[in-house]
């Protein structure tokens, strides 16, 4: 289903209310222009300092809410991952970004789950009760580490890029 532009204006709305605003960037960071102006936009990014700012103002249900209702709005098959990108996170001594890949079909209170261990993930990569893979040769091509999110066993485990180009190739 293609979100209507009004939706997506909604949520934009309630959004500024909360002085948040979601932004597309092009490969190399630079700002292009409003998220909900993309139709079919699946990714969304979020600065570590943004839900670190929700997270201590006690603001982490509105910004979970609003996560839930753009899902739901610009989701257009279940056959394509949804992803939810954290950018610079602290990691030691330096910032990392990661990109969490979700597949399927799920319940509002299954994406309520996903949301909470995505962010759940962050905090154990900064305690380093999570590792990330060193960074392959195609880290540069998604700016990010990537996640993948398996519901069954409620946890995430890090994509090897080169092992799944390998597997395509059989």
């Amino acid at each position: 289903m293609i979100p209507k532009k009004n939706e997506l204006k909604e949520i934009e709305q309630k959004l500024s209310i909360h002085q948040t605003s979601l932004s597309v960037r092009n490969l190399k960071g630079c700002l292009m222009q409003s998220a909900l102006d993309f139709t079919d936009y699946e990714l969304i990014m979020f600065p570590y300092e943004l839900i670190k700012t929700f997270l201590l103002s006690g603001s982490y249900d509105i910004l979970k809410h609003f996560l839930i209702q753009l899902w739901e709005k610009v989701r257009k098959s279940e056959k394509i991952p949804f992803t939810i990108g954290i950018e610079n996170i602290p990691i030691n001594n330096s910032h990392e970004n990661i990109k969490i890949k979700i597949d399927g079909k799920l319940s509002k209170q299954q994406k309520e789950l996903v949301i909470n261990r995505a962010f759940d993930v962050v905090d154990n990569l900064i305690s380093n009760d999570f590792e990330l893979k060193e960074k392959s040769r195609f880290y540069d091509a998604f700016n990010a580490h990537l996640l993948k999110y398996n519901l069954t066993e409620d946890s995430f485990e890090e994509i090897d890029i080169e092992k799944e180009i390998l597997n395509k190739r059989k």
